[in-house]
């Protein structure tokens, strides 16, 4: 089969914590509503992972996505919110990144379509959030002037 011959899907990806089935049903009616509003999608392809952190990328349904997102066989990723693709956002900027250079959009359930930018920007405004909870540090050493060369 030809690069452009190529099947892509709409791929759904479901996570829990702890093995839930009603969980990723929920999860799964949600996306696949999205998907058909969103892409206008009526067929899709289900990644889930049942009883998985979202600390940890070593989860078999995800890893069965990529691989798929590598052979160039998926168009778009439905989720109900970032955080069923990762709970670290490092990983998840990762994560992002790869799907952004694959061509992929990752479509939220309950926000707009993401870009690694969008990712990135949350990640800053999170950031910030934390850094001005926790009160700015006071800088009482004066910065060091470098040594004359000679």
């Amino acid at each position: 089969m030809t690069m452009s011959a190529r099947q892509t899907s709409i791929a759904i990806y479901t996570r829990s914590n702890v093995p839930d089935a009603a969980a990723h049903l929920k999860q799964y009616a949600a996306a696949h509503a999205a998907a058909k509003e969103k892409f206008g999608a009526t067929s899709t392809v289900t990644y889930s992972d049942d009883g998985y952190e979202g600390t940890t990328l070593h989860r078999p349904g995800l890893k069965a996505m990529l691989r798929d997102v590598d052979a160039g066989n998926i168009r778009a990723i439905v989720v109900t919110s970032s955080d069923r693709l990762s709970g670290s956002y490092v990983d998840y900027l990762r994560l992002q990144l790869r799907f952004e250079l694959a061509g992929i959009a990752v479509h939220e359930v309950r926000r707009a379509t993401l870009t690694a930018a969008d990712a990135l920007a949350e990640v800053a405004t999170t950031l910030a959030a934390a850094i001005a909870a926790a009160g700015s540090p006071q800088c009482t050493d004066p910065v060091p002037t470098p040594p004359a060369q000679t």
